[in-house]
């Protein structure tokens, strides 16, 4: 139950427009400006994540050419 409450306390993101997937008419101004701003916030989290992913790729490169770097140096040490 506790678990339950906590949920309706702190939902992730903002959820569907149409909850029980029922079809039904809606218009009006009020329905309509939900639905862009819906549509728009998915968009925005899409490009958060694919931003995410690119940052995370350029990371695991640079990263990558660091312990070539790192093991470049180790081994030039060692030959001394």
């Amino acid at each position: 139950m506790a678990c339950k409450e906590e949920k309706k306390a702190n939902p992730k993101g903002k959820g569907k427009l149409m909850s029980d997937e029922l079809p039904c008419l809606l218009s009006g101004n009020w329905f309509y400006e939900q639905a862009v701003d819906f549509e728009a916030w998915q968009q925005i989290e899409e490009w958060e994540k694919e931003a995410r992913l690119e940052a995370r790729e350029e990371r695991g490169e640079v990263l990558a050419k660091w312990k070539e770097q790192e093991e470049e140096r180790n081994t030039a040490i060692t030959a001394r």
